[in-house]
């Protein structure tokens, strides 16, 4: 089991809501805990009151269960909305952080779907370049890869150099079955359009 991370997945200040991101293994517990939900339905979104460890009702709320394995993270995942208020965000954020859980790093969130196998590499940089595109260019490319264009455009290319990879060994190992020109030209011909 990993531990519980928090953070803010909306920018701070006032706002008519705001979006607190929890995954790990004591979701489900603040689910029971502060909002009063035993057995959420996952993806299914709850009108309920957020009360802190002292019993006090912080804010009426949107809850949202993300079941682990079919969450972002792959872990069990809550969404909280509240008031985009920045002291009842701060308020929420320190009662979760009372409850055992941990301040995210940057890009945590993203980084425990790249370990849990839920996106790739490319896929997370994908996420990153996302968030800070400065133009419609910039965010249609960093869309696409987040789709997984990227992805399947490298292995493509790999799967074409194992396979030209595959002749050159065959040529080494059985040099009597020699290859002749016209492959040789093919292998070069399929080589410089990796390149």
């Amino acid at each position: 089991m990993t531990d519980t991370i928090v953070a803010l997945a909306t920018p701070n200040g006032e706002s008519a809501l705001s979006l607190i991101r929890v995954s790990g293994e004591k979701a489900l517990e603040i689910a029971s805990q502060a909002c009063d939900l035993k057995s959420p339905t996952p993806r299914h979104s709850y009108l309920t009151k957020y009360s802190s460890l002292e019993n006090e009702t912080l804010d009426q709320v949107i809850f949202v269960f993300y079941e682990n394995g079919k969450s972002f993270t792959s872990e069990d995942t809550i969404e909280i909305i509240c008031h985009g208020n920045p002291i009842l965000i701060k308020e929420i954020v320190n009662d979760l952080l009372a409850r055992g859980c941990r301040m995210a790093n940057p890009g945590e969130f993203s980084y425990r779907s790249y370990t849990n196998g839920k996106i790739d590499l490319t896929q997370a940089e994908a996420i990153a370049e996302i968030i800070a595109a400065k133009s419609k260019q910039s965010l249609s490319l960093a869309s696409r890869n987040l789709d997984g264009n990227l992805t399947q455009k490298i292995t493509d290319l790999q799967n074409e150099i194992l396979n030209q990879q595959s002749f050159l060994e065959a040529f080494i190992d059985f040099p009597e079955d020699d290859l002749g020109d016209e492959k040789t030209g093919e292998i070069i011909k399929s080589l410089n359009v990796v390149i």
